[in-house]
């Protein structure tokens, strides 16, 4: 099947809720071949990547590599595909930014109630995100210690918002089910939306 293999293949096998790939590639330098090695996975939304490299003395070796690679991939079931549909075709997740507290600051915010309050509403959404596990790997990782805070009610969700996501909730700190969730209902700009969706939480 790949008698003439060019020097780049991508192949792929439809999983049930992603794309499996395989990106064959040789990239030719002075004195070896580099035989690029890419295995991923193609969501709707995004794509991962994971990369090895082999270097062979010859083009003709990387190349037979190559053809050996991509024949085991077909008797494993996977499929020839054109690189473009598979490799650019994957869009950029918008980062939406939901809420700032300073917008409330800088509106119509009542002069008798400190700046702080600003925080409180997105406060309370952000308190539900981390007790339901629904903030971003990064979030996870960055904020660790201070989730663990959150969750014993050791920091309220305004505080965690204001110090630690310095009062920007956007879609980079949330999980992807999170944010498909706040971009269909969330609307922090909106009192009758954000009272609805409060009380839902239990917060109202």
């Amino acid at each position: 099947m790949f008698a003439s293999l060019t020097l780049e293949i991508v192949l792929t096998n439809q999983r049930k809720t992603f794309t499996d790939y395989r990106h064959l590639m040789i990239t030719e330098a002075a004195e070896v071949c580099i035989l690029n090695i890419i295995k991923g996975r193609l969501y709707p939304d995004k794509k991962t990547a994971n990369p090895t490299y082999e270097p062979y003395s010859t083009k003709q070796e990387a190349i037979d590599r190559m053809k050996e690679l991509a024949d085991e991939l077909t008797n494993k079931g996977y499929m020839e595909a054109a690189p473009r549909d598979v490799l650019f075709q994957i869009p950029e997740k918008e980062i939406y930014i939901f809420d700032k507290a300073k917008w409330l600051d800088e509106g119509e915010f009542p002069q008798k109630l400190s700046t702080a309050q600003a925080y409180i509403p997105t406060g309370m959404f952000v308190a539900w995100l981390i007790k339901n596990d629904l903030v971003s790997r990064y979030s996870r990782k960055e904020d660790a210690w201070d989730i663990e805070l959150v969750k014993r009610d050791e920091m309220t969700g305004a505080e965690f918002y204001r110090q630690n996501w310095g009062g920007v909730l956007s879609s980079k700190e949330l999980s992807d089910e999170a944010d498909a969730f706040a971009r269909e209902y969330l609307n922090i700009q909106n009192d009758i939306k954000i009272k609805a969706i409060l009380m839902s939480l239990n917060f109202g």
